[in-house]
């Protein structure tokens, strides 16, 4: 356990020192706004909420491909449950491409090597991110709500071996699927511990965000565990609730400024 903490210390405290710390402000939600919102370029969603699919990825279509790790992972989407309310799991979202591509950009600059490490994704959806990173050598749980588990098991299995857990890429990588729902507070235990916990793309609604925060820091807790979570602003008003919700929580929050992401997939939403 001694020497898993002080690799989860090693991570922090590189990401720490390139990133800005959110939390320490009394009002660390309106200040994250204005800085956002209203910087001198603008606000970057131009007023529309809703994401832009089309950024880095492609929801019109039945499967999509992602290059990382010297691997190419195609996914299978169905873009038409997008049409059900409250469905967002069918289909590879930008955040989770931004993300792999900013953790394979800290890999190859050894800032930080996920490599080895045990990760957990919460809202994994169609599997991107976590096939993303076996595909970089972690170990990884990717978890979904019950209903999604379908799809994701699907994307994973495709893309990897027929073993279990399922092995995805050539560098040691694996990936097990288990159900986290986190409007199920049941689902929360892990019995495993984790260096490492992601989430992309999960913050659009305010139920939605307040059950995230709740399931994170619950999950955080049980492996002491740094949290990455990569999201696209919508609204002012989501994202600082997603804000005050984290520091509520005693989070501590840094925001990795937009220098460091991978400069192929970067923007300012």
């Amino acid at each position: 356990f001694g020497s898993r903490l002080a690799a989860q210390m090693a991570l922090v405290q590189a990401l720490a020192e390139c990133c800005l710390l959110v939390s320490e402000d009394p009002d660390a939600g309106g200040n994250e706004i204005v800085a956002l919102f209203h910087g001198e370029d603008g606000d970057p969603t131009d007023g529309v909420a809703s994401q832009h699919a089309g950024l880095f990825v492609n929801h019109k279509v039945q499967q999509w491909e992602l290059d990382v790790g010297g691997e190419s992972l195609l996914f299978q989407q169905t873009p038409g449950d997008l049409r059900h309310a409250g469905v967002t799991g069918c289909v590879v979202w930008n955040g989770a491409v931004v993300l792999a591509a900013a953790l394979e950009k800290f890999q190859e600059e050894g800032l930080l090597d996920v490599g080895g490490l045990k990760v957990l994704e919460l809202g994994s959806g169609a599997g991107a991110l976590s096939c993303a990173m076996s595909a970089l050598g972690a170990e990884v749980t990717a978890t979904e709500q019950s209903e999604r588990l379908r799809l994701l098991t699907r994307n994973v299995e495709s893309n990897g071996s027929g073993s279990d857990p399922v092995v995805v890429g050539s560098r040691g990588g694996c990936v097990h699927v288990k159900e986290l729902d986190w409007f199920d507070s049941s689902t929360y235990e892990c019995s495993d511990r984790y260096d490492l916990i992601l989430a992309t793309d999960v913050v659009y609604n305010e139920p939605v965000t307040e059950q995230f925060v709740m399931a994170l820091k619950a999950v955080s807790l049980q492996s002491r565990a740094p949290c990455l979570v990569s999201v696209e602003l919508r609204t002012q008003e989501i994202h600082m609730l997603f804000v005050d919700k984290l520091v509520e929580s005693e989070a501590r929050v840094w925001r990795v400024p937009q220098n460091l992401h991978h400069q192929s997939f970067s923007t300012p939403r």
